[in-house]
């Protein structure tokens, strides 16, 4: 078996070691998330942990970013996800450029 394709069922079985506590854990297994896919870590991808995410005056944290790729919120093993949606979809309002949309109709303007 190749490196590569080594690394993944090392990741597997060390998330299987893990306890599932979301504060003390996180950040280690996103950084071996990022090396099971052949990146040296998340910081040598690009990557940012507890990104600030601000909601007008209120700030939130993203378990990972890494633009424009992707947002991790990472819950603790038990938590019922579909309650936690929401909160992903903000971040993601917050995080994605606003583009305007088309309205299909153009303005000229006058002479």
């Amino acid at each position: 078996m190749s490196e590569k394709l080594e690394r993944i069922p090392a990741f597997v079985a060390y998330a299987g070691t893990l306890s599932g506590d979301e504060k003390g854990e996180a950040q280690v297994f996103c950084d071996r998330l990022f090396r099971a896919f052949g990146h040296k870590g998340y910081k040598e991808a690009g990557a940012s942990l507890e990104y600030r995410v601000k909601n007008g005056k209120r700030t939130k944290f993203a378990d990972l970013l890494w633009k424009p790729r992707l947002l991790i919120e990472m819950k603790s093993v038990g938590e019922k996800l579909e309650k936690h949606y929401q909160q992903a979809f903000e971040y993601w309002l917050q995080l994605v450029p606003h583009r305007p949309r088309s309205t299909g109709i153009e303005t000229v303007a006058p002479p």
